[in-house]
């Protein structure tokens, strides 16, 4: 980064130096111009948003009417969130990794409403996050194996 920072001093002096210059081309303004822009463009690191556009696109699926509402609007959030720093085209790396983090959070938080269906006498189950599992009542009479 020091060298980064050395090269923009540099650029910015040259800059400097041509403006003061009464006489300088356009071709110097111009050339000057753009070692400042490039200077100035690599102190500024750019995140890598390839594995955030991943995790992004993977709740390409997700449904409101899946979830509970109050880690469905925490989630939403941290996907707006998440969109805004993909469109940033200056986002650093420390952007993206927080809103990585952020949606990441939040993604886990997220809860299915769970729903019961009759199965048999007395028992229930209880459909959740795309595991069954079998509630069985006191009384339960039927031989399942689980009793």
């Amino acid at each position: 980064m020091e060298k980064k920072k050395d090269a923009f001093v540099e650029a910015l002096e040259n800059a400097k130096a041509v403006i003061e210059d009464g006489d300088a081309m356009e071709a110097d303004v111009v050339e000057a111009d753009q070692q400042l822009l490039r200077a100035a463009d690599a102190l500024i690191k750019k995140g890598d948003k390839t594995s955030l556009q991943k995790l992004v696109d993977s709740t390409a699926d997700y449904k409101k009417e899946n979830y509970l509402s109050a880690g469905w609007n925490t989630f939403e959030a941290a996907l707006d969130a998440a969109k805004k720093v993909l469109a940033d085209e200056s986002a650093t790396q420390e952007d993206v990794d927080k809103a990585k983090e952020v949606l990441t959070s939040a993604m886990t938080a997220l809860r299915y409403k769970s729903r019961q269906v009759r199965t048999g006498r007395d028992h229930w189950k209880s459909k959740s996050n795309g595991s069954d599992r079998i509630q069985h009542r006191k009384c339960c009479t039927v031989q399942c194996g689980s009793c």
